[in-house]
Order: C-alpha cells, then sequence, then structure tokens
C-alpha cells in the first residue's frame, strides 16, 4: 500500500479538515500505520499524521530513537511543566523551519493497534513530536 500514499503539502484542503475517529481498529488500519511509518521514514520525518497522507482519520505515526508509537483517536488530555520553545519541521511544509513553543510534558489517550485504550505522559522529543502532530 506504500506506493499509494503520498505527503499532502501545505494547501491541500484535507489539512485542515477535522478528522473521524476509528469505531474499531482492523488490519488494512494498521497497516495504514505501518505504511505512514515507512513513507515518515523515507521523507526523514519523525512524526506524521494520516491527513497528511490524505487519509481523513485520527491517527499518527512517530518514531525518535528507540521509540516508535502508532496512535489511533489520540487525545491530548493534560499538559505540565511548563513551556519550551525549540525549532520544528512539518513534512508537509518541506523546506520550513520554526521557533515554536510547546508544553514540557503531555498527557494523551490513544487507541493501540490491538485497540487497547492507553492513558500515559510523554516528555522530551517524543512529547514534542506528538503534540506536533496532534496539532495536525
Amino acid at each position: 500500500m506504500n506506493q499509494l500514499l503520498s505527503l499532502r503539502l501545505d494547501g491541500d484542503e484535507g489539512l485542515l479538515q477535522k478528522t473521524e475517529d476509528f469505531k474499531e481498529i482492523t488490519r488494512e488500519d494498521r497497516q495504514l500505520a505501518v505504511d505512514m511509518l515507512k513513507l515518515m521514514k523515507e521523507n526523514g520525518g519523525v512524526g506524521l499524521s494520516a491527513n497528511q497522507v490524505g487519509v481523513n482519520k485520527s491517527l499518527l505515526v512517530a518514531s525518535y530513537g528507540k521509540y516508535t508509537f502508532v496512535m489511533f483517536n489520540p487525545v491530548l488530555l493534560k499538559a505540565a511543566g511548563g513551556y519550551v520553545k525549540d525549532i520544528e519541521g512539518c513534512l508537509s511544509l518541506p523546506n520550513v523551519v520554526d521557533e515554536v513553543v510547546r508544553a514540557e510534558s503531555v498527557q494523551i489517550k490513544y487507541m493501540n493497534s490491538k485497540g487497547e485504550i492507553m492513558i500515559r505522559w510523554f516528555s522530551g522529543a517524543i512529547g514534542r513530536i506528538l503534540q506536533h502532530e496532534l496539532s495536525h
């Protein structure tokens, strides 16, 4: 399926639409996440949301260091620890970087690939990446 996915760039209307939640996680949904991770890595990214590949669903993938996350229906529940300004880029805005202020730590509720509800705190680089993808 990966050859069917392509990055949507700034100006694509799909990037501005509210995404739909998953009712259940199917084999096809899990494959979409795998394909998104592959496309993200092929393009030098660390995070990617489904609407960035033209799929209007609430799904994000992220990979940084030894951590890889697939989150269906992610929702930011809480932010804590103050705010940090740092440089960010986006696969939908190639060659553009800017300073962005993000919370130091965030609590996110999501479904994993097995359909299990998870609630976890994230901080540091992975916390920043997840906040960025949630903003899509």
